[in-house]
């Protein structure tokens, strides 16, 4: 992966984050940390969310895709997620 790629990638995760972070508003977002993705050749975003003492992690992709997640992370939280991305992706296309 060029640099120029992983400059576009980090800007559409950014995106991503802001996004989650103005929709969801019963989950906080604790933390981010940035991994690559060797086998799809991208840059992912594992996010940290929690509510009270609970804790979750998603990987999200630059295009909004859920990769991975904890077991625990309730159904709730990823219908916002999907949700999020949605909408902005659909924001995108106007």
């Amino acid at each position: 992966m060029t640099t120029p790629e992983q400059t576009t990638q980090k800007e559409l995760l950014d995106l991503l984050q802001q996004q989650l972070e103005q929709l969801i508003a019963n989950y906080a977002l604790d933390e981010t940390e940035d991994l690559n993705d060797e086998e799809y050749d991208q840059i992912v975003r594992t996010m940290y969310f929690s509510q009270g003492t609970k804790n979750h992690w998603v990987v999200m992709t630059p295009y909004g895709q859920i990769r991975s997640l904890s077991k625990t992370t309730p159904k709730d939280l990823i219908i916002q997620i999907g949700n999020a991305s949605l909408e902005l992706v659909y924001s995108s296309l106007d």
